[in-house]
């Protein structure tokens, strides 16, 4: 690695690399480790973005599906994104704001959610599935967490990888198990 500290040539690394040095350089450049002195950088980032997001719209793909599960936090840490107002221009609150009420999803909206995202992944033709807990403290709602956990366990064409979002101060032994 530290041979590309600084720019060097082709000619240099041939004469570094143990192996095939075409090969090397081909594989640094297929993950953006090396590129042309020209490429732009953040051009080919919004290309690629406005790419993935036409076939988003279009439902063209879809990689992962998000479940806002539950609304309410033991923490409200001033600097969470999700109790920061949408209209406050980037500013951070100056005291946590709890919501009026603790909203958590439940287990009919959450089973229409998970069949509608089924159905596109298999449209598509995928067999991976990937759904995110998130929102302010998901395992407030761990009772419908355990219910898409054990649904979705049952959907045997299909493979599914679960990410949560947590401050884990509600984790047990039977939520760290599951």
């Amino acid at each position: 690695m530290d041979l590309f500290r600084q720019p060097v040539t082709v000619g240099e690394i041939s004469e570094i690399c143990d192996e095939n040095s075409g090969k090397t350089i081909r594989e640094f450049a297929e993950i953006f480790f090396l590129v042309e002195p020209d490429f732009d950088e953040k051009e080919f980032l919004r290309q690629e973005k406005a790419r993935h997001l036409s076939k988003v719209t279009n439902r063209q793909t879809i990689d992962r599906m998000g479940l806002a599960i539950s609304d309410f936090c033991n923490f409200g840490c001033t600097h969470c994104i999700h109790f920061q107002p949408s209209s406050n221009n980037g500013t951070m609150l100056p005291v946590y704001q709890k919501p009026d009420k603790q909203l958590n999803m439940d287990w009919e909206t959450a089973k229409k959610c998970i069949d509608r995202y089924v159905a596109l992944i298999k449209k598509q033709g995928h067999k991976h599935c990937k759904i995110h807990f998130g929102n302010a403290e998901p395992l407030f709602n761990w009772s419908v967490i355990k219910k898409i956990l054990q649904y979705c366990e049952n959907i045997n064409e299909l493979t599914f990888e679960f990410v949560i979002n947590t401050n884990l101060a509600l984790m047990t032994r039977e939520i760290a198990c599951k």
